[in-house]
């Protein structure tokens, strides 16, 4: 469960910036507040997964789904957060260079009026983001199959057919939520 949670999260951070969850939720105004909002979307989003989740393991066994989710929720982790890590990693620079922010220069380069930006193409980017989920997919699928081969009468391809769903949904999901990124930044 503690597996789901986190995949839903990551997941669900990346719905929230796209422009649909905007249309339906924030532009509507829909539940008040902004933290009242994001509160019960993402408890319905998270409650909604764990069940389905609690569904699935039941039925095939939690090794098997955690050792299936495992895999895919780090790469969702690598691809969501990549983009933060590139731009958001080199404030440290900035942060090292005047800890206190009182305009001082400790390292030998002059970063006083310097902004972190991409220096990679969004293609590329993307390209890395689509490698993560899909290798940890590819993970995912292999340590889940090879733990339901240990438990007795895992290895058929029906009683494997939950986590296989499950996996390609939130992965479509996931892929889905990190290509809108592209698609806003393009079309600006």
């Amino acid at each position: 469960m503690l597996i789901a949670l986190g995949t839903g999260s990551i997941i669900f951070d990346g719905l929230s910036q796209t422009q649909i969850y905007f249309d339906t939720f924030v532009a509507s105004g829909m539940f008040g507040t902004t933290a009242l909002r994001d509160s019960i979307t993402a408890v319905v989003f998270l409650g909604t997964l764990v069940i389905v989740v609690l569904l699935v393991a039941r039925r095939l066994g939690a090794a098997a789904l955690g050792a299936g989710l495992l895999p895919v929720a780090i790469g969702y982790l690598v691809a969501h957060y990549l983009a933060y890590l590139l731009i958001d990693g080199q404030r440290i620079v900035a942060a090292l260079n005047d800890p206190l922010l009182r305009g001082d220069n400790l390292l030998p380069f002059d970063l006083g009026f310097w902004e972190p930006s991409l220096f990679l193409p969004t293609s590329v980017l993307w390209s890395i983001q689509l490698a993560a989920v899909i290798g940890g997919h590819i993970v995912g699928a292999w340590s889940g199959h090879a733990a339901m081969a240990r438990e007795e009468g895992g290895t058929t391809v029906t009683a494997q057919l939950p986590l296989a769903v499950l996996m390609v949904v939130l992965t479509s999901i996931t892929l889905w939520s990190l290509g809108q990124a592209v698609l806003v930044e393009a079309s600006g």
